[in-house]
């Protein structure tokens, strides 16, 4: 779904054009600039555009870059409540 919408031209393949105004608007850019060092990492196959593929992979990337940062959120609370305890029975 998000794919289709970004390949405004339907190609199958979204390029610059269409990730630029999206990624600046975003604030996940500052510049076209920006939009290319990005798209060159995502664009693993150097074709200059993202495929579904590619598309694919950053989306369960940040998946699973959310799913860390939410395990070691949960972590540490339990950590600082932990210690929180340890402190309440040494009052």
């Amino acid at each position: 779904m998000y794919f289709s919408q970004l390949d405004s031209d339907k190609s199958g393949q979204i390029d610059i054009e269409e990730l630029e105004v999206p990624f600046i608007s975003l604030n996940l850019c500052n510049s076209r600039e920006q939009v290319r060092q990005a798209m060159t990492a995502i664009d693993k196959d150097n074709s200059g555009t993202i495929e579904f593929d590619e598309f694919l992979n950053l989306i369960k990337d940040a998946s699973s870059s959310k799913a860390q940062v939410k395990r070691a959120y949960h972590q540490d609370r339990e950590n600082i409540d932990m210690l929180r305890e340890r402190k309440n029975e040494k009052d």
